[in-house]
């Protein structure tokens, strides 16, 4: 009893010195990076400063312990809107083929359900609104893009159900990890099989429908764990805040599939306290956890972290807790999922080649890694440095967007340290959510594939964006301050989807991975594709170049390599692209295993005098085959 009384005087004690502590922290901070960095990375970390500015200005300016009144108005009349703005900018798109079309529906959308949220609406008929609006962006990118094709390996993937659907046999699949685990490639080729539709749609229409209950699952989680509908509410809203999960839901490979299983599995465990169900909900938790084992071998492993977390938050509460915790139904059912997908891992030898791939991380260097890489430039500087581009950045809608989504965080943070009541579930969920922050906003530390790794923390993240949002509700009970809070929610809801990773909008100013193909290019590759294999040549190309020539049927295609700090390009032929310049251009080295996080940057102007310089073969539109002789830096 000790403990705990001193526990709560502990954590308000956080709480009242939270922004205060945070802003001296942030400045101290900022002014070390421009004395020892550079003036830009200073410039780059202010929106933390601005975010907690503003998550201190919402706390201290309107927090005065007013009660807020709900807002009257027509919910019917605004769920019909939703519905319809929805439906028309869908139209809007497929006839006009503009994706930011999008954009009418989102603020229209947007505004009608927070309009609902400030009127204290039945969760359960706002919470299919939020998944309309969260499935309109992949719905506008699967209309709108030639090919998507998100980080470059959804070509691999679509050659894989393309094979499915020809022969019916997992033998055809060509890559002996995915063998072992395609479920992703079996759903999806079921579905292009059923539908009369080619690969790329059977796997883009797969995501999104496993992507459609995904919102209302979270949901149902959180009001079981809460028992509170409205913060369960908050969270589903929350979610359709975060960037990388519209990515996700668009993004449709074996990791972006088997995470919306496993929310899946965790609204079954929440369901098997249940005694009058229980048997029935352990039998589908069973089925799917082993089509979970079969669908992807990395997820597994990046959801345990947070899952252990929670689990040991949960239980920490006491020697009595901790035994009733895990004699629970839903521990053993997840225990019972880890031992299913950990056998699997073992099984399929998942485990060593990890292993390995941390070996090559730990080694990095210039060989490639996800921790190290190397960054060429040509004609361009590859990252510019100067503090007019660190402007550029943090006025851009991604930068005004990652400040909201801190003001956010900010607040609930410390709402909920500031809280007389922290039941043990919401401590569970809120002390995830904290961790989960450090992955979730810019620091200058750069690790590739960060976006993958903090996939599974992004749920628990939305928890504690969820309490400052339920807060920011209560400040809009007050007109006109109702006005500013509508506004900045919605700019953020409608800022989500159009700055995710894939950057499909053209918003982000930094160069990027290229998302998607159009039609001209898909067929300028298709050409150069069948040229090569009517000629019996063998080939170079950067990346995503090698990804789309195997997708058509090339596969002797060789890497460039890096030697004496030049890439160096093989001997042959060799595919260019007009498409480079404006992009990040990925590629790998060496052959077999080797990780591709080495990345180039070319400025027109210079690709084409390169260009001159070489043999011209063959030339469709902007893809040209090119031959040199011998080795040659690119």
């Amino acid at each position: 009893m000790v403990y705990r009384a001193t526990s709560a005087l502990t954590t308000d004690a956080l709480g009242r010195s939270f922004y205060p502590a945070a802003i001296v922290s942030v400045v101290v901070v900022l002014v070390s990076v421009y004395f020892t960095v550079g003036a830009a990375f200073a410039v780059f970390g202010l929106y933390a400063l601005f975010g907690i500015l503003g998550g201190a200005a919402l706390y201290y300016g309107f927090d005065d312990g007013t009660e807020s009144s709900h807002w009257a108005i027509d919910g019917a009349a605004y769920r019909l809107g939703v519905y319809a703005a929805v439906a028309v900018t869908i139209g809007i798109v497929s006839l006009t083929g503009e994706a930011m079309a999008v954009l009418l529906g989102l603020l229209i959308g947007y505004a009608l359900v927070v309009g609902q949220l400030l009127s204290d609406p039945v969760p359960e008929r706002l919470v299919p609104q939020l998944t309309a609006l969260f499935l309109l962006s992949p719905v506008t990118k699967y209309l709108t893009a030639g090919r998507y094709i998100g980080h470059g390996d959804l070509l691999f993937h679509t050659r894989v159900v393309e094979d499915l659907v020809t022969t019916g046999s997992l033998a055809s699949i060509g890559y002996a990890s995915y063998q072992n685990f395609p479920g992703l490639h079996v759903v999806a080729s079921s579905v292009a099989s059923l539908a009369g539709l080619g690969p790329h749609d059977g796997i883009m229409l797969t995501g999104l429908a496993v992507w459609a209950v995904v919102i209302p699952a979270v949901y149902l989680i959180i009001v079981r764990i809460t028992n509170h509908p409205q913060l369960a509410l908050c969270t589903a809203f929350a979610l359709v805040l975060l960037d990388d999960l519209s990515f996700f839901a668009s993004y449709v490979f074996p990791q972006s599939l088997a995470m919306a299983m496993i929310v899946m599995l965790g609204l079954l465990a929440t369901l098997a306290v249940r005694d009058e169900i229980k048997w029935r909900i352990a039998s589908v938790f069973a089925v799917m956890a082993g089509v979970l084992s079969v669908t992807h071998h990395l997820t597994q492993v990046l959801v345990f972290p947070v899952v252990a977390l929670g689990i040991v938050l949960y239980a920490i509460r006491g020697r009595e807790e901790l035994a009733a915790t895990v004699r629970s139904r839903p521990v053993a059912l997840f225990g019972f999922a880890a031992a299913v997908s950990g056998f699997r891992l073992v099984q399929t030898g998942f485990i060593d080649r990890l292993l390995a791939k941390a070996g090559q991380i730990i080694g990095g260097g210039t060989m490639g890694g996800y921790t190290e890489g190397t960054v060429f430039s040509f004609g361009r500087p590859a990252r510019s440095s100067s503090v007019g581009h660190a402007l550029e950045w943090l006025v851009s809608p991604y930068g005004l967007y990652i400040t909201v989504l801190l003001v956010l965080f900010s607040l609930g943070f410390v709402v909920y340290l500031r809280s007389s009541e922290r039941p043990v579930a919401h401590r569970a969920l809120f002390g995830c959510g904290a961790v989960a922050a450090l992955l979730v906003f810019e620091t200058p530390i750069s690790i590739q594939s960060l976006i993958r790794i903090r996939f599974p923390w992004l749920f628990v993240f939305a928890f504690v964006l969820a309490i400052g949002l339920l807060q920011l509700i209560r400040y809009a009970g007050r007109r006109p301050v109702g006005v500013i809070v509508l506004a900045l929610v919605v700019a953020t809801a409608i800022s989500a989807p159009l700055v995710t990773a894939d950057n499909y909008y053209d918003l982000d100013p930094r160069p990027t991975v290229q998302s998607s193909f159009t039609d001209q290019e898909i067929a300028e590759l298709r050409a150069l594709s069948g040229y090569v294999d009517s000629e019996e040549r063998t080939v170079g190309g950067f990346w995503i170049t090698e990804q789309v020539l195997e997708r058509y049927g090339v596969n002797d295609v060789h890497n460039a390599r890096i030697a004496d700090g030049e890439v160096m390009l093989p001997a042959g032929h060799f595919v260019y692209r007009s498409a480079w310049p404006g992009h990040k251009v990925h590629f790998t080295v060496g052959t077999g295993e080797q990780l591709y996080s080495n990345t180039l940057y070319v400025a027109t102007a210079w690709l084409d005098r390169r260009i001159e310089q070489t043999n011209k073969v063959y030339t469709v539109g902007g893809t040209s085959l090119r031959w040199h002789p011998s080795e040659r830096p690119f």
